[in-house]
C-alpha cells in the first residue's frame, strides 16, 4: 500500500510538472481568449444560471482567468466568494470561502502570493450555503478526475458542501488528459468546461 501511494504520488508530480510547462507556454492574449470561451459555456449552464451563491477562485500564473467572470457575477446580482487559505492551529492551514463585494478593492496578495480577502474584509460563508464552485486545477481526465496542486485545499472544502452543490472546473484543452491518477480521498468533479467542449 505505501508503495502504491508513493508510486500514485510521483506520478501525480510527472504530470504537474508537464501541465504546467505547457500552460506557461500560453500568450497572455491565448489565455484571454481561451478563458472568455470558457466562461460563456459556463453562463449556459443552468447550474450557473439557478446559482445564488457561487465560489470562485481567483486566477493565478495562467490559469483560467477569472476576473471578468466574478465582475460580471457581480453586476448581475450573484454572491460571489473566493477562496481564503487560513491558519487553523498545529501548524495546519485550510481553505474557507469569503464574500466579496469588488474584486477591485476587496483584495490584496494572500498566500502563496494568490490574491484574497483583505484581512479586515474577511466574511466567511457557509460551505452548505454555496449553490456552485468553479474548481481551479492542474488536469482532468474524461471521468472527470481532477489533479490539484498538491495541498489537498479543495478536496476538504469540497467535502464539506451540499451534495446537491454542483462542482465544476474549468480548465484549458491543454489540461485534458488521457487519465488522472487518484487516489481514495481525490473527489470527480460534476462536469469540467473547457474552450473548446463540456466533459460531463
Amino acid at each position: 500500500m505505501v508503495r502504491r501511494t508513493i508510486k500514485v504520488e510521483n506520478l501525480k508530480k510527472e504530470l504537474r510538472n508537464k501541465i504546467l510547462a505547457a500552460r506557461n507556454q500560453l500568450t497572455k492574449d491565448e489565455l484571454k481568449a481561451k478563458s472568455d470561451k470558457i466562461f460563456e459555456k459556463l453562463k449556459s449552464l443552468d447550474e450557473f444560471k439557478r446559482s445564488k451563491w457561487i465560489l470562485c477562485f481567483v486566477d493565478f500564473r495562467n490559469e483560467v482567468m477569472t476576473h471578468g467572470f466574478i465582475e460580471q457575477c457581480l453586476k448581475t446580482g450573484k454572491k460571489i466568494a473566493v477562496p481564503v487559505i487560513v491558519d487553523i492551529g498545529d501548524r495546519k492551514k485550510d481553505m474557507i470561502a469569503s464574500e466579496i463585494h469588488d474584486i477591485g478593492s476587496d483584495l490584496e496578495p494572500g498566500f502563496s502570493g494568490i490574491e484574497e480577502p483583505k484581512k479586515d474584509r474577511i466574511s466567511r460563508v457557509d460551505p452548505r450555503g454555496i449553490d456552485l464552485v468553479v474548481v481551479p486545477g492542474l488536469a482532468f481526465d474524461g471521468l472527470k478526475n481532477r489533479l490539484g496542486y498538491g495541498a489537498g485545499y479543495y478536496d476538504r472544502y469540497l467535502a464539506r458542501v451540499r451534495p446537491d452543490c454542483s462542482k465544476i472546473a474549468v480548465a484549458f484543452d491543454l489540461q485534458i488528459v488521457d487519465s488522472v491518477p487518484v487516489q481514495e480521498y481525490d473527489l470527480p468533479m460534476d462536469k469540467i468546461i473547457t474552450e473548446s467542449r463540456i466533459i460531463e
